[in-house]
């Protein structure tokens, strides 16, 4: 059943006992597994541009963290059970386009997907969605994962670009 938390709570349980100068999870640091308020202290202290919109859980078990830029939402989603107790080592992140880019085909999203590595293009529900998956392994310093989250977000922000035609005001 779906627990209805305040946002604000959840954060402020997370994140309250920390000082504004102290991070737990410093980019040099070596990770195998994250809890979802490292997640969530990663998002709040490495990345500007994104927002913490809702965290959803199901039976004590987060299911995403809902987060927003100022052109499209972007999801992290746990591939296995994750909570305070439960770490996770996979995570997908998913930035979900707006309702513009509903229409390109699928020529256009094979040619984009076998030349941008790193990053899968597809439709999922009618609407167009770009994708990372994270593995998190013993060695794996915080840094590289702020890269590839950087990577997924730069390079969707870049798609959108490059796909929406200004003179018509549609996508191309």
């Amino acid at each position: 059943m779906f627990e209805g938390k305040a946002l604000k709570d959840i954060i402020g349980n997370l994140s309250a006992d920390l000082p504004d100068t102290h991070f737990s999870v410093e980019a040099h640091h070596q990770i195998t597994d994250l809890l979802p308020s490292e997640m969530v202290e990663i998002i709040k202290n490495y990345f500007e541009d994104l927002t913490i919109q809702n965290i959803l859980t199901v039976d004590g078990i987060i299911q995403r963290i809902e987060c927003a830029t100022s052109t499209f939402t972007v999801d992290v989603i746990a591939l296995t059970d994750w909570n305070e107790e439960s770490p996770c080592g996979e995570l997908n992140i998913v930035a979900n386009f707006s309702e513009k880019y509903r229409f390109i085909n699928l020529i256009t999203i094979n040619e984009i997907n076998e030349s941008v590595p790193g990053l899968k293009l597809f439709r999922k529900n009618e609407n167009l969605h770009s994708s990372t998956l994270l593995t998190i392994s013993f060695g794996v310093t915080a840094q590289t994962l702020i890269n590839q989250i950087n990577y997924l977000l730069e390079t969707t922000q870049r798609l959108q670009l490059s796909l929406f035609d200004e003179k018509s005001n549609s996508v191309n």
